[in-house]
């Protein structure tokens, strides 16, 4: 089947080969927000340094561009 691909990461891994589009995405010292560890713990996390747009705003952009005028995130 013809799918149309896009994946937002960090790293390059192997799904992004099948990708159409790779867009950026910050690594956790890029975020701010919680997170829940593999021991299902809730940690708060502070954003250290500024990195790329994030994903809910380069989605926007893109609708934004295409002339849609709702997003269903």
């Amino acid at each position: 089947k013809k799918m149309f691909l896009v994946v937002s990461n960090y790293t390059f891994n192997k799904t992004c080969e099948f990708a159409n589009v790779i867009l950026p995405s910050g690594v956790l010292i890029e975020r701010e927000g919680t997170i829940i560890t593999g021991e299902r713990l809730l940690r708060k996390v502070n954003k250290v340094i500024e990195g790329p747009k994030e994903e809910y705003k380069i989605i926007y952009d893109l609708a934004k561009l295409f002339k849609k005028e709702k997003i269903y995130l």
